[in-house]
């Protein structure tokens, strides 16, 4: 019974790994180039040059696995990780950002306190006060509607 699936005859099994590699790479970078481009906001540039140098990686490594050169193909595909998921990492901080805001990200500066207890426990009382804050305002708009 005749089949449609490519022959694996005759490929190493480095090259499949490698094959393998790139086609996820590749389907990586097409998913966050297509999520950059739906975005709403200011591009950023390092996002969009990493989607570019990780294209272009992809493609100078399938050059490579074409003339059976596989180290260096296989290499070149793990920079294009690299760089792929860096890019990755940086629109999704961007992304989390436009979405709170500018500057509202826990900054990792402990802003001169010394103890990160101290630091934690001033942070945690704000958050304890805006909650307290935010119930009280539940609770008089819930006693507004009853009175109506």
């Amino acid at each position: 019974m005749p089949t449609n699936k490519p022959s694996l005859k005759g490929k190493l099994p480095t090259e499949l790994k490698v094959m393998e590699r790139l086609a996820l790479v590749e389907q990586f970078l097409a998913k966050l180039k297509v999520d950059f481009e739906a975005a709403g906001f200011r591009r950023n540039r390092l996002v969009n040059d990493g989607i570019a140098d990780g294209l272009n990686l992809v493609s100078n490594a399938v050059e490579l696995l074409a003339e059976e050169s596989y180290e260096d193909a296989d290499r070149i595909c793990r920079v294009a990780w690299i760089r792929a998921h860096f890019a990755r990492a940086i629109f999704d901080a961007e992304m989390t950002e436009h979405f709170l805001g500018e500057g509202v990200f826990l900054e990792l500066d402990d802003g001169g306190t010394t103890d990160w207890r101290t630091f934690a426990s001033e942070e945690l009382a704000e958050l304890q006060e805006e909650i307290v804050n935010l119930r009280k305002q539940i609770k008089d708009r819930s006693a507004k509607r009853g009175k109506k």
